[in-house]
């Protein structure tokens, strides 16, 4: 695994950016759950997965310099946050003007 992730690829840049979002996304749905909060009337919290995407995109491009993993996390969190937008916005869930 640790050599995985020191590769400068395409591969490791998708993978590590989509699995830091899904994780995220699972462990915000489990804490949820388990407040019996409906994840669904929320759906402005999703943008916590993001975070961990913009410091691992920050490590490969300071400390380990890789160019292309670097490129497709961007591409993957360009691509993932157009799709978040466009959800709020079809669900109109960008329109609540209450926090809770």
């Amino acid at each position: 695994m640790k050599k995985f992730l020191h590769k400068d690829s395409w591969t490791t840049g998708i993978v590590v950016g989509l699995l830091s979002e899904a994780l995220t996304g699972l462990l915000l749905w489990g804490i949820c759950a388990a407040l019996t909060v409906p994840l669904r009337d929320h759906l402005s919290w999703l943008g916590v997965v993001f975070i961990p995407v913009l410091l691992i995109l920050r490590y490969y491009t300071k400390n380990v310099r890789h160019l292309n993993t670097t490129k497709s996390l961007i591409t993957v969190l360009f691509v993932t946050f157009v799709l978040y937008m466009y959800l709020l916005i079809s669900t109109h869930s960008a329109l609540v003007t209450q926090p809770f």
